[in-house]
């Protein structure tokens, strides 16, 4: 879809320049002018100082988040952590599908708007009646699986939190102003762990899901009060008049966000189910507690890995757009390329430290008996996070590009394959078959879209240069 240039164009086209098409024409970059090195010397720099904030940010909830697993099962128990997981995974399952298509179409398109705070305004008026519409499916699935009413309340509040939430985090890190979001995610993990351990003790609630996701709640709630700025009417996007008045573009925003977006909120939706449907295929050949083993291995991984690869992610990404934006691809191309070095270095370190302690992190550090052989778990979930985590960073340019459709058949042919693996084997042979068939997924993903691992480490290589 063609946008006229008075609503988006690459900042580098307002003279009439188009920086791609001149890479395309000469077939190699351009020679860069040193205003142009210094530039992209400063820019790498702020990129480094963005990187270390964010992992900086991490700590907090990097350690909230793996002390409230064991915390959990010993306050309540694996059973109800299991439920709770199962549960709170469908939640951000619909999260994704609601607000997706929004925080990548926010990402993409932010650096190459001239007035982006008016693409701003308009994507959260879009995101207010999106919530609103899609209230109604949600209570009616809550309903569907017999929920209580009180829980059922609390997830709609939650819902609605959690959806600004994201939507904020995406604008600050689009703005490349990492410390806000760096604040309300240590605010909001150590509520999703301090208030429900406090509600448990001093038995303010009785009913357990209640006691946790009011943590998540709470977390979100809070979290949100350091984007908002209640003190300056004007900066408050929630309570603005101007927010009130839809601008006149906001039509064709929503079809420029949705053409893009759309594969990309289904592919959010597949690649959720790709890290979470085992725990529910768990949950019908096995048992709740084998669920609630498995995801107390699957959580402290990921989030482990998160905590560490998550920040790079975050702090690279809007600056890669950014660059293929003003038609620097081969700037874009190299920050992949190192970040992907580095992740893989990362890797090597980390599968050393856990093959001489598996043992100790599920045994000592869960609780779990040797006799539940949940340590074996440990190294094929490790493998398979970190396989999901560094395909992140590979598909980028197929994102900058727009390819979401390939992206979504990519990621459903994964799940596929992860949902026929369990099905077969998990009867056979337990829970183990879970653990290897997430290296599976995440292997069958990177293998499809091996042509933007190659546009990333060819240096001659013209595939973001085709359009």
């Amino acid at each position: 879809m063609k946008i006229s240039n008075e609503v988006i164009r690459p900042k580098l086209q307002e003279n009439g320049i188009s920086p791609l098409k001149n890479l395309k024409n000469k077939g190699n970059p351009p020679s860069l002018t040193i205003d142009e090195i210094q530039h992209n010397s400063r820019d790498e720099q702020d990129l480094a100082q963005n990187y270390m904030t964010y992992i900086l940010g991490k700590i907090v909830p990097g350690l909230m988040g793996l002390i409230s697993v064991p915390v959990f099962i010993q306050v309540f128990n694996s059973r109800v952590y299991g439920e709770f997981s199962l549960i709170y995974s469908a939640f951000l399952l619909f999260l994704s599908i609601s607000t997706g298509w929004l925080n990548q179409g926010l990402i993409r398109f932010y650096s190459a708007y001239v007035e982006p705070e008016k693409f701003l305004r308009n994507i959260y008026h879009i995101l207010f009646y999106n919530v609103l519409i899609l209230l109604i499916p949600g209570i009616a699935i809550l309903k569907y699986f017999n929920y209580s009413l009180d829980l059922i309340f609390l997830l709609i509040i939650t819902y609605f939190f959690a959806s600004y939430n994201a939507l904020f985090i995406v604008e600050y890190q689009a703005k490349f102003l990492p410390s806000k979001i760096v604040i309300s995610d240590a605010v909001r993990s150590v509520l999703f762990l301090i208030l429900p351990v406090t509600l448990f003790y001093f038995k303010i609630l009785s009913q357990p899901l209640m006691i946790l996701f009011c943590g998540v709640l709470f977390g979100f709630l809070v979290g949100n009060l350091f984007f908002v700025n209640i003190g300056n009417r004007k900066k408050t996007r929630l309570l603005s008049s101007d927010f009130l008045a839809p601008a006149t573009s906001i039509k064709r925003v929503l079809i420029q966000l949705w053409t893009f977006g759309w594969p990309l909120s289904l592919w959010f939706v597949f690649a959720t189910l790709l890290n979470i449907s085992d725990r529910y295929l768990i949950s019908y050949f096995l048992d709740l507690n084998k669920v609630g083993e498995y995801s107390a291995i699957y959580d402290l991984m990921y989030k482990s890995l998160a905590c560490l690869l998550g920040p790079l992610l975050t702090a690279i990404h809007p600056r890669v757009v950014k660059y293929y934006n003003e038609g620097n691809t081969m700037v874009a191309l190299r920050i992949l390329r190192r970040a992907i070095i580095f992740e893989l270095g990362i890797f090597v370190v980390i599968m050393i430290i856990l093959y001489f302690f598996k043992d100790y992190l599920a045994i000592r550090l869960l609780g779990f008996g040797d006799e539940t052989k949940t340590m074996d778990l440990v190294m094929p979930i490790f493998i398979g996070s970190f396989l999901w985590h560094i395909a992140m960073l590979i598909h980028k340019p197929m994102e900058l590009k727009k390819q979401t459709k390939p992206m979504l058949i990519a990621v459903l042919i994964a799940l596929t394959a992860n949902i026929i693996g369990n099905i077969l084997l998990m009867p056979i042979y337990g829970l183990i078959v879970a653990a290897y068939t997430t290296i599976m997924g995440s292997a069958i993903y990177l293998l499809l879209i091996s042509q933007s691992l190659f546009a990333i480490f060819h240096p001659n290589s013209t595939y973001l240069l085709d359009e």
